[in-house]
């Protein structure tokens, strides 16, 4: 007697758990979403006829203020495959974990999807950066549950949820704790006590002065790039796995675009020690891929200093030149790859 009212309750409380969430779908769902994950629309707008996704962060859409072509990379790739539909997505301060999101709201029957693949990702500061915490909330409504657990989800705060000083700590430990590889000895072997070294060294001018504001944007570089890739630990090598199996469960082809840096910059204000990490971290991530048959467009080393737009800080932004360059290398690939006829 006593399982059957068991079997009852149980009975009752998932009809009802069914009931409330269809009510919630119904008149209450759509409201949240525009609140708390607007960037579904990005991903409604993807065209039916889109055979080639593209998934940036601000790089994709950022232009310098009068330029003659102000087309976004995802746009310059389409125009270059005029047979194949490209259509792009844009979530400012995205990586491989958000792109993962994304993408599993894609219901679109695309042929192939280009990530972008954002060196600076993979650093602490970026990791650890205080917009993690809005970037993760955003997510909470687009994952693959039922709408009113996402909401509870959300309402509960479960998502990785920090205070800034909370993230600035991270920041601060990995700097700190993570050891450098050098060729001989430094005085230095951290990106914490770089950084330090570079304050208290400065770089002069021609009179033998210091200048300041060189010296604060050589330890922004040290800070963005001065890091040791583990491809077995990372969190965002271990997303880019996930996408990788995901779009292949899909029988979507997958093109990793990795990123210019402003190595021009980097060797001209730090030298051949942040050159050096830079090249070993490119090495790590195009090897790692590709050993495991994903194809990576390397532009690494594809974009000059002049065709930087952000002078006074480390960004992967670039002029319509440099846009262009990473335009046609991702679609010189694609079209040899999958559509060797267009």
């Amino acid at each position: 007697m006593i399982w059957t009212k068991i079997t009852y309750r149980l009975l009752a409380l998932i009809t009802g758990l069914i009931a409330m969430n269809f009510i919630y779908e119904r008149w209450f769902h759509e409201s949240d979403l525009q609140l708390h994950s607007s960037v579904i629309n990005k991903i409604r707008a993807v065209s039916e006829e889109t055979k080639v996704l593209y998934l940036g962060e601000s790089s994709n859409n950022t232009f310098r203020s009068g330029e003659s072509d102000e087309r976004s990379i995802s746009t310059m790739i389409d125009s270059l495959l005029p047979k194949v539909k490209v259509s792009g997505i844009t979530n400012e301060a995205s990586h491989s974990g958000i792109y993962k999101t994304l993408l599993k709201n894609i219901d679109e029957d695309i042929d192939v999807v280009v990530i972008t693949l954002n060196s600076r990702s993979f650093g602490a500061g970026w990791k650890y950066s205080s917009l993690e915490t809005p970037l993760q909330k955003s997510m909470v409504m687009l994952q693959n549950y039922p709408p009113l657990l996402n909401r509870l989800l959300l309402s509960f705060k479960n998502y990785d949820i920090k205070s800034a000083e909370e993230r600035s700590k991270q920041v601060l430990a990995a700097w700190s704790e993570e050891y450098l590889s050098f060729e001989g000895a430094r005085p230095y072997s951290t990106t914490n006590s770089w950084d330090y070294h570079m304050a208290i060294t400065g770089i002069k001018d021609s009179s033998g002065q210091r200048n300041q504001a060189k010296t604060e944007l050589a330890c922004h570089y040290i800070k963005s790039y001065a890091f040791e890739l583990d491809t077995v630990n990372d969190i965002r090598i271990k997303d880019f796995d996930e996408i990788i199996r995901f779009a292949r469960s899909k029988k979507w082809k997958v093109v990793l675009n990795l990123l210019a840096e402003n190595t021009d910059k980097a060797d001209l204000l730090v030298g051949s020690d942040l050159l050096a990490i830079m090249e070993r971290n490119r090495k790590k991530i195009v090897d790692y891929f590709q050993s495991r048959n994903v194809a990576v467009v390397d532009n690494y080393y594809e974009v000059r200093d002049s065709s930087f737009i952000d002078q006074n800080w480390t960004t992967e932004h670039y002029d319509q030149f440099g846009r262009m360059t990473i335009a046609q290398n991702v679609a010189d690939e694609i079209r040899r790859q999958f559509y060797s006829k267009h």
